[in-house]
Parts: C-alpha cells; sequence; structure tokens
C-alpha cells in the first residue's frame, strides 16, 4: 500500500490478502511507520490492523475457507494434498496446488455411526490414509477424485496411530490394548500391556532404534520390540522422574523424536519434558506457556514448536530458548486439539485447534519481531518536566538518557510504555531502582513508577517488559537517575566534618593513651593487692578450716564435762561421758599434731622416726579403731591380706595418719549399705625394688577423672556437680597424706574402681632398709597410744536409748555424719525423747517421711545434701512442713545463721553448745507445737496467735481446711473420703498433715470443729438448739447433746445459759 499518492486496491477475496478487516463501517485509514492499519469509525471508533500477523497466515484462503471450526487432527500426503478433520462437520481434502477445498462424504470412510469424529489421520508410507474415529481404524486410498476404504478394523477408542519400519500400523487405544496391523497379512494382532481395565494409552510412537515407545495414563513409559512384543520399561533415572513429575500422576498426551534422537514428552499438567538421547538426562522444558501440552512439530532449523492449550510455543534448537505465540500475534485462537499438527514438504507447519488452523513458515516468523521500550514522561511532585525548561532533562529522555534531581525534587514518578500496543494486554512491566530496590517491582499492566523522599546518590532506573505467559523478557531499557544531596550533606561539607572529626579523635586518642597508662598503673596495683588478698584468705581458709574441726572435739569435751559437774557419782552412765571425753582429747591431740606437722612439711622440719615394726599388727589396730564407726553407718568393712607377720622399717605413726586421712574420707563419701576393702602386699617395682602396698577402695561417687592429680593440690576442694556436691573436707588432708607418703621414701596415687563405682588410694613403702638415713632411724622405743575403742560406748547408747514399741514419748531425729556426735546426742536426750538417727541427708529426708518425727536436729556439713538443703526439703513438702527443724552445726558466722534461718529452720545452735540450753530449745519447739495443737483443734479459723508460728503452706492448709468445714458444716455424712476429694489431697497425707497440726486424726477434727461451731452459734443467740444441731451436721439432737456435753462437759441447754 503506498504511503504517498496512487491507489492500491485490495479485496478480501485475493488470496493473499495480509488483514483480517472487522465487520465495520470505515471513514478514515491511517498508516504507521510499521504497515499497520489504523480504521476510524463513527460507530465503531477505532479498529488496529497489525501487519505482522501474517506471519501466521500463510495460506489466507485455507484459514479463511474452515473459519473457527474446531480441528482435531490433520495431515499431509504425498500427493500434496492436505487431509483435516473437523469436530462437527468432518473431513476436508485441501489440495495445495490447486488451492481448492473440498468436502469428504462421511459414507466412504464411516461405518454408519455419523457421531464418531475423526480423532487421528495418519498417512503411511505407502501414501494410503487411516483414519480412525470412535469405533474402528479405517484405511483409505484417494484417486483423485473420491477417498475409498480399503479395510476396516474395528478397534475400542483409538487414539494414536504410527507406523514401524517394516511398514506395520500400530494403534493406541483408551485401554489396555495396543494393535498391529501387519503391512503384508493386513491382519490385526491385539496385545495387552497393562493387567487393570483402568488404563489408557494416548501415545504411540516409533523409535529410530525400531522399537515402539509406549506412554499410557499413571504407569511408567514402556519401549516395545515390534518383532517379539517384548516389552520393558524406557529408562529413566528415577531421580529425573520425581523432578519432573512434580504432579501425582503422569497423563502423556504426545511424544515426539528430532532428528537428534532427543525424545520430548507433552504432558497434562507437568508440561514438555526432554529427554537427551546423549546424557540419558530426563529434564523439564521452563517457560512454555502453559503446562498442558498439545502437540510437537520440529522444523528445518531445528527448532521445536510446541502447542498448548494456551498459546504456540517455540523451543531454540540451539539456546533452548521459549518464544510464546498467542493470539496478538496472529494465531489462531489459543487452544490447541492434542495430536493435531503436520509438516508439509516446504517446512511449513499447520496446527490445528479450537479456532480453526494456524499455519506457517517458521522461516518466515520473526521470533526477533521486538517491541521497544519507550520513556515517555518524568513528574516531580505531579508536575511534568519538559526538557530544557526545569533543569531535570535537557532532551528528551529517549536523547538524553540523564535525570538530574535537587535534593527538593526526590519524590518523583517515571512514566515508560511499549513502542506497540498490540498486545498491551499481554504485557507485564517490571521496574526497579538498581542502588534503591533490591528486586524488581511487578507493576503489571501500570506503566508508570512512584517514588518518593528517595535519598541522594545516584541510580540507575530499569524497565523490562515480559509476557504475560511467559518469562522471557521482550525489552530492557534504564536510565540514569542523580539527586544531589543537601548542602550540609554534600562532599565538601564532608570533607569539612572529617577534619573536625581528626582534630577530636586526635586530642581523644592522646587522652585515651595517658588514661591507658593509668589504668594499667591502677590495674597492676590492683592485681598485686588481690593476689596478696588471695594469699591471705588462702590462709584465713585454712585456719578457718582447721577450727571447724576443733569444734566438733572441743563439744565432746564441753558437754560431757558440765554433765560430770552436776552428777553425784561415777556409774556406768558417767563412764560413758568420760570415755567420751577421751576419745574426743584424742582426737583434739591428733588435729593438733597434724597441724604441727603440716607447718613442719612447710618448713622442711619434719622427720622420720622408723623402727622394726609388724606393719600388719600396726594395720589391725589402726583398723580397730573404724570398726563400730562403718558399722553404725551401715557400712562392710573388709580387710584382705592382714593374716601373719611382716617387719620392716617403719614410723607408725607416720603410717596412722596416713590411714586415718583415707579412712575418714572413705567413710566419708561411701553410702549406707556400701563397703570399704583395705587390702595389703608385698611386691617389687620396675627397678625390682621390694615394697609394700596398702589399698583403700570405697563404693561412693568416685573421682573425675579430670581431678585425680588435683585432689593432692594444697588447699584444694573438690566440687563437682556431675557427681553430686563433694567437699574434701579442709582442703589439706590428702596433701598431707601424701606428703607423709613421700617422706617416707613411698607415694600416695588416687583412682576409681574398675570392678564398680568408687574411688581407690594406694600407697607404697620401700622396705629396704638402706634408703632410711641415721637419722631417720628412732633410737629409742616409742610408745604408741592406742585410741580407746568404741564397742563399749556404743552399747551403752544402745541400752539408754532403747525404743519401746508403747512408747508416747516425742521422737527426734538427729543427723549428723560424725558418729560421735550422734552418740552423745542419743545419750543426752534418750530419757525423756525417743530416738532415730542418721548420718546423711538423704537417707534423714527419706526417714522423716517415713517416722514423722516430732522434732530434727541436723549438722549442716554433711556429704550429700547439706542441712540446709534438708531443711528447705521439709519446708517445702506439705506433709512435713510443720516438723520443727534444729540446726547444731559448727559454722559460725553470722552469714551462716542467716542462710540457716532463711532454709526455713526453727532455731539455729553453734557448737559447742550448752547441753541444757539444747535441752531448753527442744522443750520449747515440742511445747510450742502442742500449744499450737490445741489452738488449732479448739479454733474454727486460723487464730493470729498461732499466724507467726505456722509455716506459709501449713496456714495455707488450715486456711483451706476450715473453709471446707465451713462450706460442709451441715453435711452430716462428711468423712474422710469427702474431705480428700475436696481438698485434692491423698488419704494418708491428709492424716499425717491433719495428726500433725492438730494432734488429732482427720475423723475427730471434723467432729471437734462441729461442735466449736455449735459452741459459737449458741453463744451468738439467734437459733435454737435443734436448728443448730442441724446446722452443724448432726441427725438427732439426741447424738447433738451427748457429744456436746462429752466435750464441754455440759449439755448445750446449760452452755446456753451459762454464756448470758
Amino acid at each position: 500500500m503506498p504511503r504517498r499518492g496512487g491507489v492500491t486496491i485490495l479485496t478480501q477475496s485475493d488470496k493473499n490478502f495480509p488483514f483480517e478487516v472487522p465487520d465495520m463501517q470505515v471513514n478514515k485509514i491511517l498508516t504507521d511507520s510499521k504497515g499497520n492499519l489504523w480504521l476510524g469509525s463513527e460507530d465503531d471508533g477505532v479498529k488496529t490492523i497489525y501487519r505482522y500477523k501474517d506471519m501466521f497466515n500463510s495460506m489466507p484462503a485455507l484459514q479463511r475457507a474452515i473459519g473457527k471450526q474446531p480441528v482435531l487432527s490433520v495431515a499431509a500426503d504425498r500427493n500434496h494434498h492436505l487431509w483435516i478433520s473437523t469436530k462437527k462437520n468432518g473431513l476436508y481434502m485441501y489440495d495445495l496446488q490447486t488451492q481448492q477445498l473440498k468436502d469428504i462424504p462421511m459414507v466412504s470412510y464411516s461405518n454408519g455411526n455419523k457421531k464418531n469424529a475423526i480423532i487421528n489421520i495418519f498417512v503411511d508410507s505407502s501414501n494410503h490414509l487411516w483414519l480412525a474415529n470412535g469405533d474402528h481404524v479405517a484405511k483409505c486410498q484417494y484417486d483423485g477424485n473420491n477417498l475409498n476404504k480399503v479395510a476396516s478394523y474395528p478397534c475400542l477408542m483409538p487414539i494414536d496411530i504410527s507406523q514401524d519400519a517394516k511398514g506395520n500400523i500400530w494403534v493406541s487405544t483408551a485401554s489396555v490394548n495396543i494393535y498391529c496391523i501387519s503391512a503384508q497379512s493386513g491382519e490385526m494382532t491385539k496385545k495387552q500391556l497393562f493387567p487393570t481395565t483402568l488404563c489408557f494409552i494416548p501415545c504411540i510412537m516409533h523409535l529410530q532404534n525400531d522399537n515402539m515407545l509406549i506412554s499410557a495414563f499413571y504407569k511408567p513409559i514402556l519401549e516395545m520390540n515390534g518383532d517379539n512384543f517384548d516389552v520393558q520399561e524406557f529408562k529413566v533415572n528415577p531421580d529425573d522422574w520425581k523432578k519432573c513429575i512434580k504432579r501425582s500422576v503422569y497423563i502423556p498426551t504426545k511424544n515426539y523424536q528430532d532428528r537428534k534422537g532427543n525424545i520430548w514428552l507433552g504432558t497434562v499438567t507437568n508440561g514438555l519434558l526432554k529427554y537427551d538421547a546423549k546424557s540419558h538426562k530426563l529434564t523439564t522444558i521452563a517457560g512454555i506457556s502453559c503446562s498442558d501440552i498439545s502437540s510437537i512439530e520440529e522444523d528445518r532449523d531445528g527448532n521445536i514448536w510446541v502447542s498448548t492449550l494456551y498459546g504456540l510455543n517455540k523451543i531454540d534448537g540451539k539456546t533452548e530458548k521459549v518464544t510464546t505465540y498467542n493470539e496478538a500475534d496472529g494465531v489462531k485462537g489459543f487452544q490447541f486439539y492434542d495430536r493435531a499438527s503436520c509438516k508439509l514438504s516446504d517446512g511449513t507447519l499447520i496446527f490445528g485447534g479450537t479456532q480453526g488452523l494456524t499455519i506457517f513458515n517458521p522461516q518466515n516468523v520473526n521470533s526477533n519481531q521486538q517491541i521497544s521500550l519507550l520513556f515517555e514522561t518524568l513528574k516531580v511532585h505531579n508536575e511534568i518536566m519538559l526538557p530544557g525548561k526545569n533543569g531535570c532533562i535537557e532532551e528528551s529522555m529517549e536523547e538524553s538518557p540523564h535525570i538530574h534531581l535537587s535534593y527538593k525534587q526526590n519524590s518523583f514518578s517515571i512514566a515508560f510504555s511499549a513502542s506497540d500496543y498490540s498486545d498491551y494486554k499481554h504485557i507485564h512491566y517490571f521496574y526497579q531502582m538498581a542502588g534503591f530496590d533490591n528486586t524488581w517491582i511487578d507493576a503489571g499492566n501500570n506503566n508508570e513508577a512512584y517514588y518518593s523522599n528517595l535519598p541522594a546518590g545516584n541510580y540507575t532506573f530499569k524497565v523490562k517488559m515480559v509476557g504475560s505467559n511467559s518469562d522471557n523478557t521482550i525489552a530492557e531499557k534504564s536510565i540514569l537517575v542523580s539527586i544531589a544531596p543537601e548542602p550540609w550533606n554534600s562532599w565538601w561539607a564532608w570533607c569539612l566534618y572529617l577534619i573536625i572529626m581528626g582534630c577530636v579523635g586526635f586530642v581523644i586518642y592522646r587522652q585515651k593513651i595517658r588514661i591507658s597508662i593509668e589504668k594499667n598503673m591502677v590495674q597492676k596495683a590492683k592485681d598485686e593487692k588481690e593476689q596478696e588478698q588471695r594469699i591471705n584468705k588462702m590462709n584465713m581458709s585454712f585456719f578457718a578450716n582447721i577450727s571447724h574441726e576443733f569444734r566438733t572435739p572441743l563439744t565432746m569435751i564441753s558437754g560431757p564435762v558440765e554433765q560430770l559437774c552436776e552428777s553425784e557419782s561415777i556409774n556406768k552412765h558417767d563412764k560413758l561421758l568420760l570415755n567420751i571425753i577421751n576419745r574426743s582429747v584424742d582426737r583434739m591431740l591428733r588435729l593438733v599434731n597434724q597441724l604441727l606437722d603440716f607447718n613442719k612439711l612447710e618448713n622442711d622440719t619434719l622427720r622420720l622416726h622408723v623402727k622394726q615394726t609388724d606393719i600388719i599388727t600396726e594395720m589391725k589396730r589402726i583398723m580397730d579403731l573404724f570398726i563400730v564407726n562403718t558399722e553404725e553407718k551401715g557400712i562392710t568393712l573388709n580387710c584382705h591380706g592382714l593374716e601373719g607377720s611382716y617387719l620392716m622399717l617403719l614410723d607408725s605413726d607416720k603410717l596412722e595418719k596416713i590411714i586415718n586421712n583415707l579412712m575418714s574420707n572413705a567413710m566419708k563419701f561411701t553410702p549406707h549399705g556400701g563397703k570399704i576393702d583395705v587390702s595389703f602386699d608385698t611386691g617389687t617395682t620396675n627397678k625390682g625394688e621390694q615394697i609394700i602396698t596398702i589399698t583403700v577402695a570405697d563404693t561412693g561417687k568416685g573421682i573425675p577423672q579430670n581431678e585425680v592429680e588435683n585432689i593432692f593440690k594444697r588447699y584444694y576442694q573438690l566440687n563437682n556437680q556431675s557427681t553430686g556436691t563433694i567437699n574434701w573436707g579442709t582442703g589439706i588432708g590428702l596433701y598431707y597424706a601424701r606428703s607423709l607418703a613421700v617422706l617416707h621414701h613411698g607415694d600416695l596415687k588416687a583412682g576409681n574402681r574398675k570392678d564398680c563405682q568408687g574411688a581407690i588410694f594406694t600407697v607404697t613403702l620401700p622396705t629396704d632398709e638402706s634408703l632410711y638415713a641415721a637419722n631417720e632411724k628412732a633410737p629409742l622405743e616409742q610408745d604408741q597410744k592406742m585410741a580407746f575403742p568404741l564397742h563399749d560406748s556404743q552399747k551403752v547408747a544402745d541400752k539408754v536409748s532403747q525404743d519401746n514399741s508403747t512408747d508416747n514419748r516425742p521422737k527426734i531425729l538427729i543427723v549428723d555424719d560424725d558418729t560421735e556426735v550422734v552418740h552423745y546426742l542419743r545419750t543426752l536426750l534418750a530419757s525423756s525423747y525417743r530416738i532415730i538417727y542418721r548420718f546423711d541427708a538423704e537417707s534423714a529426708l527419706k526417714a522423716t517421711r517415713e517416722e514423722e518425727p516430732s522434732l530434727i536436729l541436723s549438722d549442716v556439713v554433711m556429704p550429700g545434701m547439706s542441712g540446709y538443703d534438708l531443711c528447705k526439703e521439709i519446708k517445702q513438702d506439705i506433709q512435713l512442713c510443720h516438723i520443727p527443724v534444729i540446726l547444731v552445726t559448727a559454722k559460725t558466722t553470722t552469714e551462716n545463721q542467716v542462710e540457716g534461718l532463711n532454709s526455713g529452720a526453727n532455731a539455729y545452735v553453734t557448737k559447742p553448745f550448752t547441753p541444757k540450753v539444747l535441752l531448753a530449745m527442744i522443750y520449747s519447739q515440742l511445747t510450742n507445737r502442742e500449744k499450737t495443737k490445741t489452738i488449732l483443734t479448739n479454733a474454727t479459723e486460723t487464730d493470729k496467735n498461732v499466724e507467726e508460728v505456722l509455716s506459709p503452706q501449713d496456714k495455707l492448709f488450715m486456711d483451706e481446711l476450715y473453709h471446707m468445714m465451713e462450706q460442709e458444716l451441715a453435711n452430716s455424712e462428711l468423712d474422710v473420703n469427702k474431705v480428700t476429694k475436696l481438698m485434692h489431697i491423698s488419704r494418708t497425707k491428709l492424716y499425717y498433715k491433719v495428726k500433725g497440726l492438730t494432734g488429732e486424726n482427720p475423723s475427730v477434727f471434723f467432729k471437734t470443729y462441729k461442735l466449736n461451731r455449735a459452741a459459737t452459734l449458741i453463744v451468738e443467740g439467734k437459733y435454737n438448739i435443734s436448728e443448730i444441731a442441724y446446722m452443724t451436721g448432726f441427725n438427732t439432737l439426741s447424738h447433738f447433746s451427748t457429744s456436746f456435753k462429752k466435750q464441754f462437759g455440759c449439755t448445750p441447754s446449760e452452755y446456753s445459759k451459762k454464756t448470758y
């Protein structure tokens, strides 16, 4: 069509007419630079006819003849005939040479069922036409005038048709069967592929290796040998299959093998899959316009064309880049039918769909049809900026791609648009202000970007167009945007700031250097002072710990002495006290000697005094000292190798101190029911030296492996959470014992037992006399004073404190890890109280729950749980918190006493204590307890006089009990079971709690409470006696009167008269 002068006349009947003119009255026509027609009409407005749409209009006459008829299948024979199957109007034949369309009568190929349309057309190598409809496959031959049916093969719902290299025809169906029609005999053979009837085989294709590829619904892809019908699964990596088949089912639509041998698999919902012939990898082709694939064809350049239920796609054969075409590009509709495609001899591709035929030569399709992007307008604060006038842009944004804005113009918008409006509905805009936006912003069809208060800086504003049905970018453009900073934020301002900051920083740096020097000097002086304080603290700790050890023997001295002073004659009881004094004095002397020996060790002045001694006899003597104490604690003491005699140079005093330390530790950390094994043996070292070894092994918690050597360090105390809180005394015992063993030219080592849990200590001493210097040998026989055995004291104490099963005296629980303290307290208290005792807090807590003592006397420092912890456990237990606890300990500081009282202790007594004071304190606690019981029994609510005496748990319990009793006052059937349900407490706990707080069992307490309330109501005078009896839960007046008189000594009537 000429642009300047002349007239061109075209009619729609011309076969090469390039446009489809809308049905409208045209008043004016305009041609733009791209050759598109703009048609103006008074009634219908403006219509645009885009010239480039003729890319998909290669046969306009045929396309106009078919119109918008749905095309189910299309195929071309070798005589330049194009066969077209429509959904409603049957079969057409189009002569590609004469361009004539002929309607083929249905009678020539159909079995008489006019409702069955032809769903597939296939032309074999002999130029026969194979037509598949609902109930058979027809083999036809066209003679130039008529279509003649050669043969008919019945099969239910045939779908796809293919031919192998031998000319055999293969037919897939909507069932589990496929059919093979022999090229030689013409006979049809049925092959059942799957056992179930619920199957559908829409695709069958001949492969280049002469096998058949078969795809079925919900089944794996099969590869079948056409000669012997041997079927096996097509080899696909399972991991690739899982990645590609993202939906739960596999529904094939079209299979295609390209010239490179790659297999393309079209599916429903899972898109287009490609099986690479070289790598044997299965991948999903991304970017296809729709996941429902209809048909696949390959053009002469190796590009793959794919029709879908939404548009036509081209896959570049080299880059696999996907380009999508739709109605805006001239494609006839956007929905295509499965397998409705073919390729002509000249390379033309034909696809059938719901809107007719899309016919094109791929070489004429300009896939590079570019729609450029244009920047249209710039608005600052909603005001359009014109080039050259506002200083923002010198020329148009197309010619000057740089926008300059002041700091006041940082709120603006940029409008952009596509250069072609033909497909504006299918274009998405994305924009990004690089340097500000981290991601692309999807603007949809909106073609303007807005920014508000954009910070100063240099940015690049980028825009790109993307097709709505594809991720491929159509066009992209950018423009620079510069926003000037505020004057106070400009580069020269920052230079000035940096100079000022540099000067300030220099001054601060000089000041910090000076402060750092002074701080280092102060820190050095502080460290020296702290070091001195640590040394002093260690020394103070040492003497404090030693004094703690002194206090218990002093207790053993002061108490018995005071009692002896009040005694008129010495009897068996006094002898017991004297024995206690003697043992305590001996123990104190041993501690004093140990302290002196320790000082000598520190000053290197302690010397050996060895002499010929039977070490086995000495060991027996030492073990006798611990027999009673181990029995008291329930510990089994086993001695091994102490038979016969063994003479050697020995300092018996040093040996006794070593073994005493080891045995004391073993007894301290061995639980009740455990055992201590002491063994004696002889042997030789690796150097052949003769030695004796003594081992002391317990069954306690053992020593952490990383602490084995640390326990022999001076002042070191082991505390390990994994083994419970373990405190190894003063921190000098094991250091002292090893020092004595080394002084004796031997050694002391520690470890853990292998046969069971527990620690093991091994003493080694040499027997070679030549190792001892002359000044280490004792010149004279030195008498060794034997400690008084504890057997007699145990028997006397047991006799004094022997319990009587009918004894109603208060029961006191004594808790202390020192057996001497326990013996003394038993002797002191046995005449007035029933005594039970334990040597550790854990077993004491268990005994408290089982024995329900009236009072507890407890030490603080014990292995495992401390006395503080025991007190906390008791006071936090609702069943036990009413029991008074008195802490008797050698920890005397104010902080210790505060900690003890805060743990819930009722009293805190320090050692050494005065027996009279302790007895008076016990009596006071028990008396107050009895007074509290009386008040609680006779009250109907918590009395203010006992609130300070009761623990918070006990007060809460009594408040709840009184409240419940008041609520159930009129309930005549109130019993223990009812109360336990109402108070959510066990029957046993209720009994012990009520008994412990009131001295009465629950049933008696309930009745007493009702009678007390009845007395209160009588005093109030609001009700008569009968009403009061009913209100307090008594069924009969006689029962009420009898019970009232039994408690108050008079009848209710007499009680009423007394009160008025």
